[in-house]
């Protein structure tokens, strides 16, 4: 199993929006792993507030890939952090 990690939003109905189009090779089933925000106190919409757990898990998923020697070029990191 593949994983790629990417934003979106949830709208009024539900739906899960994509901030971009997926690259996949094959359209088909796919199993989602949702990670919302925790509600705070302050009403702050920062998107660069990532919550430490979900950096852990990011540079987790990183390492373990990099290990692996499923690296990326860095003009691909450029483009993915530009698009952010």
């Amino acid at each position: 199993m593949k994983a790629f990690e990417v934003t979106g939003t949830i709208d009024e109905q539900g739906q899960l929006i994509l901030d971009r189009p997926l690259t996949v090779d094959t359209p088909g089933p796919v199993r989602i792993i949702l990670l919302l925000p925790e509600p705070t106190d302050e009403a702050e919409d920062d998107p660069d507030d990532t919550p430490a757990v979900e950096v852990k898990a990011s540079l987790t998923r990183e390492l373990q890939q990099a290990k692996a020697g499923q690296t990326r070029l860095i003009s691909e990191l450029l483009e993915r952090i530009e698009a952010e």
